[in-house]
């Protein structure tokens, strides 16, 4: 799994989230993830963390749901997340 987010030059900023664990996922190498940003016409791009906790989670009045459900939510045991990144509006 991947997390990467990327700034296109007109200020847009972009998520992905890569599942690289469930049986029909394939995941995305570094490589793999800067192509994907360099396409959506990022300048920069940070690749975040992977690995069972990454996840993406949209919060708002047209949709409250997991877009990627992370790993730790699809096994039998408790795994940490030990850190989340956060995009809130202005005001």
């Amino acid at each position: 799994a991947r997390t990467i987010c990327g700034r296109a030059k007109d200020g847009t900023v972009w998520l992905a989230a890569v599942d690289g664990y469930m049986p029909d996922a394939t995941g995305m190498t570094y490589a793999e993830g800067g192509s994907l940003m360099a396409a959506l016409g990022c300048e920069d791009a940070l690749n975040l963390d992977g690995g069972r906790p990454t996840g993406l989670w949209i919060d708002s009045p047209q949709q409250e749901k997991w877009v990627q459900t992370p790993g730790f939510l699809r096994l039998d045991y408790p795994v940490p997340l030990p850190n989340a990144v956060l995009i809130v509006p202005e005001g």
